[in-house]
């Protein structure tokens, strides 16, 4: 029993619902009908207003209109009768004496001002034009960079555009402009041929011999092994023996030499044509023989159990110039005078 009385409560709500909802959105839009109504009676008041405001205007300045004609009508009538002549002598007089009295003006404020100060008028202005000048000159920079800035933008513009424009569709590096480009080299557009004559079928193909379909087809792995060149023969090791294991050369045995090594050394006394060049020559101590060595002795190359032998030729003699010496003309460099 509760259950149906849900489902019949739920059944009237809805529509109560949706008529309680349409029923506030038609109170809005009253609400909002009546706001513009109100908006454009408010705005039609205006507008008689202001139309009551310019014909009140239009009626006063036809008035002043009347009121100028009436008074030049009157000035006119009183210049004829002959009354006027006196107000302009009067009005000409005054006008008269008080450009004198400006003018008396005037000349004393001068006299007094050159007295206490002299007014240089050309200076002030000179100072002025300088100044003047100045802010010209600076004004004249600006602009000028202004307009080197404005050229160097175009300049990256036209720039951008010509590499957009070569790098764009149809354009120098576009691959596929390139490619047009080469096919149309490669393969020319001739004209068209004029109509030829059909040209004659081939003869039938006899039936014993195989057609396309019927031929062995072979894969792109088969092409390539028949189409490879046959390997190259591999060539043998060679066979590499250790120097240890060489024997050595028992003709050759160590043997003393027949000469022995001299040295031969200059008299330390001679002193040259000019005397000596320096204290140290005087002091140095006598020369030292050369040691004794066995420079004759040869070893069996690539043979590490040989024992040295002698050589039976004579060993080599070392000649040592005389650094004390200067020679005719003296050392030739510090070098050689110590």
């Amino acid at each position: 029993m509760i259950q149906p009385d849900q489902v019949l409560r739920q059944d009237k709500g809805a529509p109560m619902e949706e008529h309680w909802a349409e029923k506030r959105r038609w109170e809005e839009r009253d609400g909002q009908m009546q706001e513009l109504m109100e908006m454009v009676s408010r705005l039609l008041d205006e507008q008689a207003a202001a139309r009551e405001r310019e014909e009140e205007q239009r009626q006063e300045f036809s008035r002043l209109l009347d009121e100028q004609a009436a008074a030049r009508e009157r000035e006119e009538e009183q210049r004829q009768a002959g009354g006027g002549t006196a107000v302009m002598g009067l009005l000409n007089t005054l006008s008269n004496d008080s450009t004198r009295q400006h003018e008396e003006t005037i000349n004393a404020i001068r006299a007094i001002a050159n007295k206490q100060a002299p007014y240089n008028i050309q200076g002030y202005l000179d100072k002025f034009s300088k100044a003047l000048a100045t802010e010209v000159r600076m004004l004249m920079g600006e602009v000028g960079k202004l307009h080197e800035e404005h050229l160097s933008i175009q300049h990256d513009l036209e720039y951008l555009m010509t590499m957009k424009s070569k790098y764009g569709p149809g354009g120098e590096f576009d691959p596929e402009s390139k490619s047009r480009v080469t096919f149309s080299a490669l393969h020319p557009r001739f004209p068209p041929s004029p109509d030829l004559p059909p040209l004659p079928m081939p003869p039938a193909r006899p039936s014993d011999l195989p057609t396309v379909e019927q031929l062995p087809s072979l894969s792109p792995r088969k092409r390539q092994e028949a189409q490879a060149p046959p390997p190259e023969p591999i060539p043998e090791p060679r066979q590499v023996h250790s120097w240890v294991t060489w024997q050595p050369n028992p003709a050759l045995s160590p043997a003393p030499p027949s000469v022995e090594p001299t040295q031969l050394l200059p008299d330390s006394g001679s002193p040259g044509l000019f005397g000596h060049t320096n204290r140290r020559d005087d002091s140095s101590p006598e020369p030292v023989p050369a040691p004794r060595r066995d420079s004759g002795i040869t070893w069996p190359w690539k043979s590490p159990t040989a024992s040295p032998s002698e050589s039976s030729s004579p060993g080599p003699i070392l000649l040592v110039p005389d650094r004390r010496s200067p020679g005719l003309f003296g050392p030739r460099s510090p070098r050689e005078s110590d």
